[in-house]
Parts: structure tokens; C-alpha cells; sequence
């Protein structure tokens, strides 16, 4: 019986090596290329609170969004409550806050004068809109500015004057902040 094709050891290594040399050649080439090496941005929180209107920033908005650090996000409510009771609580909140006038009054009147309030977490993290400022940090560095909403856990706590004992209250609150970060340039 005679076979249609038949090799000895030697032709079969020389058509295996033709063929890995062929299939060699049409790789892609971009697999040979070094890769290039791109900064991520790291942000410095510069303050919070500061009333801007992100959509109409004359900023480049930005490609997908930076990411910004949870421990950024709880320092900055913090900066936010610190106020709270306060008589600078008022300046805190956003001009375009929504009774807000309301809010500090309320706090001012019903709130005890001992009551502190304090951040225990922050959870659900999601940036709303962002917007780069070419060159308006103070340092001269690019200013991103974030708007943000956050699940804050809070825990208030003041001397009750009827009980005589000291009171906490554990809460959670949804928030809007609207963070300001020195970053590097972004080319």
C-alpha cells in the first residue's frame, strides 16, 4: 500500500520549522514594542465645600474619571461636619443647597452646644462629574474638581441635660460633596 504523502524524519522537521517560521512572521508586530509607562495621577485634597458649578467649569472635563482616595472623601466630610452647630456651619454648605439656610438654623437652635459629630465611615463612593483647571491650584498645578456623592456613617454625641449621662447617636446619611485635588499635569 502506498500512502499519498510520505515523510522521513528529517523533510518533517524541515516543513514543522517552515511552518513556525511562517506563523512567526505573522505575529503582530506591536507584541515586539515596549510599553509605554503612563502616570496615574495622584490627588492632594485641597479643600471642600467651595461653591462651583461643575458643568459649566471652563476646564477640559475629564475622559473616565480619576479615582479619588476613600480617605480623601472621609476628610472631607469631616472638614464639613466639623462645622456642624457652629456658627460657620452655614458657609460649609452649598449656596444652591436647598434650604440650607433652614438646615444651619435648625441645627444652631435644637442641636445642644456640647454636641459633637463625628465620621465613623464612608461607603458607596460615586463620582457625579469632574473637571480638570489647567494651572489654578494654588501651587500651579492642575485643580481637579470632583463632585461626589457618599454614604456617611455618623455618630453624635452630647451631655444629656435630663439624664445627666452622655448620649450618642449613630446615623447614616447620604451626602454631596464637591472636592478640590492639586494633581499633576495631564498631558
Amino acid at each position: 500500500m502506498t500512502g499519498i504523502c510520505s515523510f522521513n524524519g528529517s523533510q518533517l522537521r524541515l516543513w514543522l520549522a517552515i511552518l513556525v517560521f511562517v506563523s512567526a512572521l505573522s505575529a503582530p508586530l506591536q507584541a515586539r514594542e515596549f510599553r509605554q509607562v503612563k502616570r496615574i495621577p495622584s490627588p492632594q485634597l485641597l479643600s471642600v465645600g467651595e461653591v462651583a458649578n461643575l458643568p459649566s467649569l471652563p476646564g477640559a472635563q475629564v475622559d473616565g474619571m480619576i479615582p479619588i482616595p476613600e480617605r480623601d472623601v472621609k476628610r472631607a466630610l469631616e472638614k464639613v461636619l466639623n462645622d456642624w452647630g457652629k456658627p460657620g456651619f452655614r458657609g460649609r454648605l452649598s449656596w444652591h443647597f436647598v434650604r440650607g439656610d433652614e438646615l444651619a438654623d435648625t441645627v444652631r437652635s435644637y442641636v445642644p452646644r456640647d454636641a459633637r459629630i463625628r465620621v465613623l465611615g464612608v461607603s458607596s463612593t460615586q463620582i457625579n462629574a469632574q473637571a480638570i483647571l489647567r494651572g489654578q491650584a494654588p501651587d500651579g498645578r492642575d485643580l481637579l474638581v470632583s463632585r461626589i456623592t457618599t454614604t456617611g456613617r455618623t455618630l453624635v454625641q452630647f451631655n444629656d441635660r435630663s439624664s445627666r449621662q452622655l448620649s450618642s447617636l449613630q446615623g447614616t446619611n447620604d451626602f454631596v460633596l464637591q472636592l478640590f485635588h492639586a494633581i499633576e499635569r495631564i498631558k
